[in-house]
Protein backbone atom coordinates (compact mmCIF):
# COMPACT_ATOMS: atom_id res chain seq x y z
CA UNK A 1 0.00 0.00 0.00
CA UNK A 2 1.13 3.53 -0.63
CA UNK A 3 -0.25 6.81 0.64
CA UNK A 4 0.49 10.25 -0.81
CA UNK A 5 -1.21 13.62 -1.13
CA UNK A 6 -3.42 14.13 -4.18
CA UNK A 7 -1.84 17.58 -4.60
CA UNK A 8 1.35 15.74 -5.64
CA UNK A 9 -0.42 14.58 -8.83
CA UNK A 10 -0.08 17.07 -11.66
CA UNK A 11 -3.06 17.60 -13.96
CA UNK A 12 -2.78 15.79 -17.28
CA UNK A 13 -4.79 15.77 -20.48
CA UNK A 14 -7.32 13.11 -21.44
CA UNK A 15 -4.97 11.52 -23.96
CA UNK A 16 -1.95 11.26 -21.64
CA UNK A 17 -0.87 8.03 -19.94
CA UNK A 18 -0.99 9.70 -16.52
CA UNK A 19 1.67 9.61 -13.83
CA UNK A 20 3.11 6.73 -11.81
CA UNK A 21 1.26 6.33 -8.50
CA UNK A 22 3.12 3.24 -7.28
CA UNK A 23 6.18 1.29 -8.39
CA UNK A 24 5.44 -2.44 -8.74
CA UNK A 25 7.84 -5.33 -8.35
CA UNK A 26 7.83 -8.18 -10.89
CA UNK A 27 4.61 -10.19 -10.48
CA UNK A 28 2.82 -7.48 -8.43
CA UNK A 29 -0.53 -6.06 -9.48
CA UNK A 30 -2.79 -3.31 -8.17
CA UNK A 31 -5.69 -4.90 -6.26
CA UNK A 32 -7.71 -1.85 -5.22
CA UNK A 33 -7.60 1.90 -4.62
CA UNK A 34 -9.33 4.21 -2.16
CA UNK A 35 -9.30 7.91 -1.36
CA UNK A 36 -8.91 9.25 2.19
CA UNK A 37 -10.19 12.70 3.03
CA UNK A 38 -7.23 14.73 4.28
CA UNK A 39 -8.98 16.12 7.33
CA UNK A 40 -10.19 12.65 8.40
CA UNK A 41 -7.02 10.63 7.94
CA UNK A 42 -6.40 8.54 11.01
CA UNK A 43 -9.31 9.83 13.08
CA UNK A 44 -11.66 6.86 12.93
CA UNK A 45 -10.82 5.39 9.55
CA UNK A 46 -9.41 1.94 8.98
CA UNK A 47 -8.34 -0.08 5.96
CA UNK A 48 -10.02 -3.46 5.66
CA UNK A 49 -8.03 -6.06 3.73
CA UNK A 50 -9.88 -9.24 2.73
CA UNK A 51 -8.16 -12.18 1.03
CA UNK A 52 -9.55 -14.67 -1.47
CA UNK A 53 -9.37 -17.38 1.23
CA UNK A 54 -11.65 -15.37 3.53
CA UNK A 55 -9.16 -13.85 5.95
CA UNK A 56 -9.65 -10.24 6.97
CA UNK A 57 -7.50 -7.64 8.66
CA UNK A 58 -8.45 -4.12 9.81
CA UNK A 59 -5.62 -1.61 10.12
CA UNK A 60 -5.74 2.04 11.23
CA UNK A 61 -4.91 4.50 8.47
CA UNK A 62 -2.31 5.98 10.85
CA UNK A 63 -0.19 2.87 10.36
CA UNK A 64 0.33 3.71 6.67
CA UNK A 65 2.98 6.39 6.57
CA UNK A 66 2.78 9.04 3.90
CA UNK A 67 5.30 8.33 1.16
CA UNK A 68 6.24 9.95 -2.09
CA UNK A 69 4.32 9.22 -5.25
CA UNK A 70 5.83 6.45 -7.38
CA UNK A 71 7.50 4.54 -4.54
CA UNK A 72 7.13 0.85 -3.65
CA UNK A 73 4.90 1.34 -0.57
CA UNK A 74 4.41 -0.75 2.56
CA UNK A 75 2.98 -4.24 3.19
CA UNK A 76 -0.73 -4.09 4.09
CA UNK A 77 -1.26 -7.81 4.77
CA UNK A 78 1.02 -10.85 4.92
CA UNK A 79 0.01 -14.31 3.76
CA UNK A 80 0.80 -17.65 5.40
CA UNK A 81 4.15 -19.17 4.46
CA UNK A 82 3.71 -21.56 1.55
CA UNK A 83 0.23 -20.20 0.77
CA UNK A 84 1.32 -16.99 -0.99
CA UNK A 85 0.43 -18.40 -4.41
CA UNK A 86 -2.97 -19.72 -3.28
CA UNK A 87 -4.22 -16.61 -1.46
CA UNK A 88 -4.59 -13.12 -2.93
CA UNK A 89 -5.89 -9.76 -1.78
CA UNK A 90 -9.52 -9.47 -2.91
CA UNK A 91 -10.67 -6.26 -1.26
CA UNK A 92 -8.96 -3.21 0.18
CA UNK A 93 -11.47 -0.63 1.41
CA UNK A 94 -11.70 2.25 3.86
CA UNK A 95 -14.09 1.57 6.75
CA UNK A 96 -15.12 3.15 10.04
CA UNK A 97 -15.42 1.62 13.51
CA UNK A 98 -19.23 1.38 13.32
CA UNK A 99 -19.42 -0.16 9.80
CA UNK A 100 -20.95 -3.60 9.32
CA UNK A 101 -20.23 -6.05 6.50
CA UNK A 102 -22.14 -8.82 4.82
Amino acid sequence: ATRFEATKLRPTGRTSRGVRAMKLKKGDTIADMNVLEGKRVGTDEFVLCVTSNGFGKRVSTNEFRATGRGLVGVIAIKFKKGKELEDRLSCFCVVKEEDEFL
